[in-house]
């Protein structure tokens, strides 16, 4: 395996490719796992602290923390996939410009 799968110099393969966007999905899971997991405590003593309904509140503070968090970390992983897909179209043989037709969303 390639030793410097996340830098910008060398030839990424198909597999060393998809072990990259692998790891940064994983990434993205185990950060979402911990940032939820600190959220909890934190919503429930901030829910129970300050309102008198606490178990609404508990569970709309923790719904909104949840989404924030995801949408978060879901911006996050495509702009960490960048290099790494640049650098895989430079070695197929195509321009690394082919990386923002990812950002046009498709409209049917």
């Amino acid at each position: 395996m390639n030793d410097a799968i996340f830098s910008a110099e060398g030839r990424l393969t198909r597999r060393d490719y998809v072990l990259t966007i692998a790891a940064l999905l994983g990434g993205v899971s185990l950060l979402f796992f911990v940032a939820v997991s600190i959220l909890l405590p934190f919503t429930y003593l901030s829910a129970s602290a300050f309102f008198r309904e606490a178990a609404v509140t508990f569970w709309i503070l923790l719904f909104m923390g949840a989404a924030l968090i995801f949408t978060l970390l879901a911006i996050l992983l495509p702009l960490s996939a960048i290099p790494a897909t640049v650098r895989r179209l430079h070695d197929i043989g195509l321009s690394g410009f082919f990386v923002l037709l990812s950002f046009i969303p498709i409209v049917s």
